[in-house]
């Protein structure tokens, strides 16, 4: 099973002016992170509203990036305890 983050920096060069949203149905810290350092601008669960993924199309589109709030604490504890 090939991870599909690894194909973002691909992404990135092949069309430098896009903004990618990620779309998945894993709310793993760690890959989050990963597609955010591959070049990914937001990430979101396909179990999120249509509210949400609207906001986070406009969000994005606008040049910021997207993170849905019930992955933001997971995230800020990896960091943390990476940084430890």
């Amino acid at each position: 099973d090939e991870n599909s983050m690894e194909y973002i920096p691909d992404l990135c060069d092949a069309f430098p002016r896009s903004k990618i949203i990620v779309l998945t149905g894993h709310e793993d810290s760690e890959l989050l992170l990963e597609a955010l350092q591959n070049g990914a601008n937001s990430y979101i669960v396909k179990s999120t509203g249509p509210e949400t993924l609207l906001q986070a199309i406009r969000i994005t589109c606008e040049g910021g990036a997207f993170l849905e709030p019930k992955l933001a604490k997971p995230v800020v504890d990896t960091l943390y305890n990476r940084a430890s």
